[in-house]
C-alpha cells in the first residue's frame, strides 16, 4: 500500500493563510508515496471478491486480524452487524473459557500483534454481555496495547465488574494503561475506588497521570474519601486530593490547610499550593504573613537577592491578591522601608504596576511619591513604571505629581527615565514646559523603544500650545511607524488649518507615510474644514496601495533576498530600528501583541515572510486578528483584544499600549482590516537590512 498525500500549496499553513496575493510557487497536488522496496499490493484489499453474507463467524474473526486495513475493517463490520446471532454469543462464550493470551490467536511477530489489536477492538465494539465478560479477560493480557483497548472498552461502557480489576492497573502498569484505568474508574464512579486511586498519586510521576488521577477523583464526588488524603504522610497525595477537593461541588477548602505548603520542600504540593491560591483571591488576608515572611526574612530577602525563580512566584501570587486590603498594606509598607532589601522594594513596585486595580489605595501613591523624592536612582525607573498604575486624580493628593515632575526636569538622570516620568504625569492633560517638550521631542526618534513609545504617548495626551502643536506637525516627519499613529491624537484638540496642513505635508514626506492609519488621521482632524479633509483623502490614496503594486514591489525585492546573512538578520531583529521583539516573541524573550516566531521559517517561505514584513494587513494569523471596536463617544479603537472579562475588554493597541474599555461603552466590535504591526518598516531598513531579517526569520526552525 501507499499513503495518499493531498497538498493543498501554500494558501493555508498554521493556521492561517500566509497570503491574500497570487503565488505562482504554491501549487499544490495529490501524491502516492510508497516505501522503497514495498512488496506489491496484494490482490482485492477490500474484500469486493468475498461473499460476506456467506461466511461464519470463524472465518470473519480470521479475517478480522487479516494485514490489509481494509479487509480487516470490513470483516469487523461484518462481526458487529451479527452481534445478537447465537453464532456469535456461542462463539465468545468459548473464547472466554481460553487462557487470556490465547483469545485473540496466537503466533507472534508484527502481524500477529496487528491482529491482537484488530480483534481487541472487534470485541469492544460488538459489545454485548459476551463481548464485555471477554474484554475484561483482556485486561491481564501480556501485549500492554491489548490492554490499553480493554481499558478503552470498559471505560467507555462503565463496566463496574471491571472495577476490581482497574484498581490493580491504576497503580502497577504502563503510564499510559494507568491513565487510562484511572480514567475508567472515574467514569464508573466507584466510590470504593478512592483511597486507590490516592494512593496512585503517590508514584503519579507523569503530569498526565497526575491529572487523570484527580480528575477521576472529582468524578467519583466522594469529598469525604478525597479530603483523607489530605492527611498523607506523601505530598504528592495531598496535593492530588486538595486540588480535586477544591474543584468538587461542595469541597470547601480552607486557606490553612493550604498556606504552609507554599514553604514545602517538594516541588508538586509546592506548585499545586501555588495554583489554588491563584485560584482564591479571597485568600489574600490569610497569606499576609508569609508574604510578610518572604519580604523580610533572612532567607527570603536572600532568594529576592539572588533572583530565583521562587521570587517570580512571589510577585505574581502578590499581584493575585493586590485586591486585598492588608496585602495592599503590606506592599505599600515594603516600598516605604528602607530597612527592606532594595530586591524587595523592587519587586514591591512592581507589583504596583502589575496588579493594575481600578482604584489603587492612596497609601501606593503615597509610597511611590516618597521613592521618587528619596532620589534613590536604583528604585526610579520602577517606582515611575509603578505611578503609571496610579489615576492622575489620585496624584496630586500624595504629591506624585510634583515628584514625577522633579524626575523629569534631572536632567542628571537617564533620558528615558525622564521620559517615563513626563509621560506618566502628562497622562492626565498637563501642561508642558519648553524644555520637558524639547526632552519628549527628541524621544521620539530615540534608540530605544521604550523612551520612543513613552514620548509619543506623552505627547499624544499632554495639553500642548499651538507652537508646540506646529513644532510636533514638523517633527512627524522621523517619527518611526509604530509610533506615528499614536501622535495623531494630539491634534484633536485644535482646529487651526494651518497646523493641519503642515502636518499633512510632513506625513507626505516621511519614510513612515505607508504605516499611516487614515481613519486615525481624519478622527484627529475632524475640526477642520472641507480643504484639510480633501488634502486627508489624497494622502489616504497615497497609503493604499492596489493588490497589483503590491505584487510588483515583492517581485523586485525578492531576488535580493538571496544576499541575505543569518547572523546580520539576528541584529536587525533585535535592533530598536526594527523593533520586532516589541510585538514578536522569539525563544524566551519578545512581546505577546503579535505571533510567535520561533518556528516561523518551518511554516513560512521567504516570499511570505517578505510579504508580511512590508504588508502586514494582508493576512493575519489566527487568534491575532484584529477588531474594531466602536465606542459610545464615537471612537474606533483598532487592535487585538487580549482580554475580557465582565466588566471590561482589554485591547492591545501596539508595543506596551493597552485600552481598557468598559463593557457599557462599547456599542460594536466588528473585525478589522488593518493589523496592529505597522506597515513601511522597508522604508526604515535598507535593502540589505530587509534581506538580512529575512534570512534571520527563514532559520528560525
Amino acid at each position: 500500500g501507499c499513503v495518499l498525500v493531498v497538498d493543498r500549496g501554500g494558501w493555508y499553513m498554521v493556521f492561517c493563510p500566509p497570503s491574500n496575493l497570487w503565488q505562482p510557487v504554491v501549487g499544490g497536488g495529490f501524491y502516492g508515496v510508497r516505501r522503497g522496496g514495498a512488496k506489491p499490493q496484494a490482490a482485492d484489499m477490500y474484500g469486493r471478491g468475498i461473499d460476506w453474507a456467506k461466511q461464519t463467524v470463524e472465518s470473519l474473526w480470521k479475517l478480522a486480524g487479516d494485514p490489509r486495513p481494509g479487509m480487516s475493517e470490513r470483516a469487523i463490520a461484518a462481526l458487529v452487524k451479527r452481534r445478537e446471532s447465537p453464532e456469535l454469543k456461542s462463539f465468545l462464550e468459548k473464547s472466554n473459557s481460553k487462557p487470556t493470551d490465547a483469545i485473540l490467536g496466537g503466533g507472534g511477530g508484527a502481524d500477529a500483534a496487528r491482529a491482537a489489536l484488530a480483534r481487541s477492538w472487534a470485541l469492544v465494539r460488538i459489545d454485548t454481555e459476551e463481548s464485555r465478560a471477554v474484554v475484561r479477560r483482556l485486561l491481564d493480557h501480556g501485549d500492554e496495547h491489548v490492554r490499553h483497548v480493554a481499558l478503552h472498552g470498559v471505560s467507555l461502557v462503565r463496566d463496574a465488574a471491571a472495577s476490581e480489576r482497574l484498581k490493580k492497573m491504576v497503580v502497577s502498569d504502563v503510564p499510559a494503561n494507568r491513565r487510562a484505568a484511572a480514567e475508567a474508574l472515574g467514569r464508573i464512579g466507584d466510590q470504593a475506588a478512592v483511597p486507590v486511586l490516592l494512593a496512585a498519586a503517590t508514584n503519579a510521576d507523569d503530569r498526565m497521570l497526575q491529572h487523570a488521577v484527580i480528575y477521576a477523583l472529582i468524578e467519583i464526588h466522594d469529598v469525604a474519601a478525597t479530603a483523607a488524603g489530605l492527611k498523607s504522610e506523601e505530598a504528592s497525595t495531598r496535593a492530588a486530593a486538595a486540588i480535586a477537593v477544591d474543584q468538587m461541588p461542595g469541597g470547601k477548602l480552607e486557606a490553612g490547610q493550604v498556606v504552609p505548603w507554599l514553604s514545602a520542600p517538594d516541588d508538586t504540593l509546592r506548585n499545586a499550593a501555588t495554583w489554588l491560591v491563584g485560584r482564591h483571591p479571597k485568600w489574600g488576608g490569610a497569606l499576609v504573613a508569609w508574604f510578610r515572611e518572604q519580604l523580610t526574612s533572612e532567607a527570603g530577602q536572600a532568594s529576592l537577592e539572588a533572583g530565583v525563580a521562587s521570587a517570580s512566584r512571589l510577585e505574581s501570587m502578590l499581584v493575585q491578591s493586590a485586591g486585598n486590603g492588608e496585602v495592599q498594606t503590606l506592599i505599600a509598607e515594603t516600598v516605604n522601608s528602607e530597612n527592606s532589601a532594595p530586591a524587595a522594594r523592587q519587586l514591591a513596585l512592581r507589583v504596583m504596576a502589575a496588579a493594575k486595580l481600578k482604584a489603587p489605595p492612596q497609601s501606593w501613591a503615597a509610597a511611590i511619591a516618597k521613592v521618587l523624592e528619596s532620589d534613590d536612582e536604583s528604585l526610579t525607573a520602577s517606582a515611575v513604571e509603578a505611578a503609571r498604575a496610579i489615576p492622575a486624580a489620585e496624584m496630586a493628593p500624595a504629591g506624585l505629581d510634583k515628584a514625577l515632575v522633579k524626575i523629569g526636569d534631572n536632567a542628571g538622570l537617564p533620558p528615558e527615565a525622564r521620559i517615563a516620568a513626563l509621560a506618566t504625569v502628562a497622562a492626565g492633560g498637563a501642561k508642558l514646559t519648553p524644555p520637558q517638550f524639547g526632552l519628549l521631542l527628541s524621544g521620539l526618534t530615540a534608540d530605544s523603544l521604550a523612551a520612543r513609545a513613552a514620548a509619543a504617548d506623552a505627547l499624544s495626551r499632554a495639553a500642548l500650545t499651538p507652537e508646540q502643536l506646529k513644532a510636533l506637525a514638523a517633527a512627524i516627519k522621523s517619527v518611526a511607524p509604530l509610533e506615528l499613529n499614536r501622535l495623531f491624537a494630539a491634534f484633536e484638540r485644535s482646529a487651526d488649518e494651518k497646523t493641519a496642513h503642515e502636518l499633512l505635508a510632513s506625513l507626505r514626506d516621511s519614510p513612515s507615510l505607508a504605516a499611516v492609519r487614515a481613519d486615525l488621521l481624519r478622527q484627529a482632524l475632524a475640526k477642520c474644514g472641507p480643504a484639510i479633509q480633501k488634502e486627508v483623502n489624497e494622502l489616504e490614496a497615497l497609503v493604499n496601495v492596489d493588490a497589483a503594486a503590491q505584487r510588483k514591489r515583492i517581485e523586485e525585492l525578492l531576488p535580493h533576498m538571496a544576499r541575505g546573512d543569518v547572523r546580520r538578520g539576528h541584529a536587525v531583529f533585535y535592533s530598536a530600528k526594527a523593533a520586532c521583539t516589541a510585538c514578536h516573541k522569539l525563544g524566551n524573550a519578545g512581546g505577546l501583541v503579535g505571533p510567535e516566531l520561533t518556528h516561523i521559517g518551518q511554516a513560512r517561505t521567504e516570499r511570505d515572510l517578505l510579504e508580511s514584513i512590508l504588508y502586514p494587513s494582508l493576512s493575519f494569523v489566527r487568534s491575532y486578528e484584529p477588531v474594531v471596536v466602536l465606542t459610545a463617544d464615537g471612537k474606533a479603537i483598532n487592535g487585538r483584544i487580549r482580554d475580557e472579562t465582565k466588566e471590561a475588554y482589554t485591547v492591545a493597541t501596539g508595543p506596551n499600549a493597552e485600552v481598557v474599555i468598559p463593557r457599557e461603552e462599547v456599542e460594536e466590535i466588528r473585525p478589522s482590516t488593518v493589523s496592529v504591526m505597522p506597515a513601511g518598516l522597508d522604508k526604515q531598513l535598507s535593502e540589505q537590512e530587509l534581506a538580512d531579517l529575512v534570512a534571520f526569520l527563514r532559520n528560525a526552525k
